[in-house]
């Protein structure tokens, strides 16, 4: 019986870590990502505005 229990949370332990992630790791990917582009689109405007000095 205690084999059959180890075996059953050692499996279910094994399983729950696939995938792509919790939701914390979800939702900081996500905020990564948007701060990406806002990085991206700020320095879009600072070129733009550089070329327009010139």
């Amino acid at each position: 019986m205690k084999t059959t229990s180890l075996l059953l949370i050692l499996a279910i332990a094994a399983l729950s870590s696939c995938g792509s992630g919790g939701p914390a790791t979800r939702t900081g990917r996500a905020i990564d990502h948007g701060v990406y582009k806002a990085g991206y689109g700020i320095k879009r405007a600072g070129q733009s505005i550089e070329n327009a000095a010139r």
